[in-house]
């Protein structure tokens, strides 16, 4: 089992735009956590990735100060044929969590989105990798 944690405290300290001094740098994500469990089955490993984003930095009081947390989830594995070729599989954005169904309009009457990430739906990965 993988476990990483990022905490990130920014603070501007120096800028032309007065508001900005002492708010967090725009755009920037304060927790990023990320699990992945994986059990070796003789030449298959399989795995499962969570990952919860936090307290993304949005700058923009119309939108809120911040964007909406993300959780994603990926299941995926790799088949070893042999030393030389391996087989990776993977199904990202697992729970098929929507990005796009959630904007909203900011303080310059542009719309924004409210999860900072414009991202596709459920996919599907896959690769062969040899090593010569």
């Amino acid at each position: 089992m993988t476990l990483l944690i990022l905490n990130l405290d920014s603070e501007v300290r120096e800028s032309s735009t007065k508001s900005a001094i002492g708010k967090p740098e725009s755009n920037s994500l304060k927790h990023n956590f990320i699990t992945k469990i994986s059990i070796p089955f003789n030449n298959f490993t399989p795995y499962l990735k969570g990952q919860w984003q936090g307290n993304r930095y949005a700058g923009d009081d119309s939108i809120g100060e911040y964007y909406k947390n993300v959780f994603l989830m990926t299941a995926g594995g790799t088949y070893a044929f042999n030393d030389s070729w391996k087989l990776n599989v993977a199904i990202h954005n697992l729970l098929d969590k929507k990005f796009t169904d959630s904007f909203a309009r900011n303080s310059r009457g542009n719309y924004v989105p409210k999860y900072n990430k414009i991202e596709e739906g459920r996919r599907f990965w896959v690769s062969l990798t040899g090593n010569f």
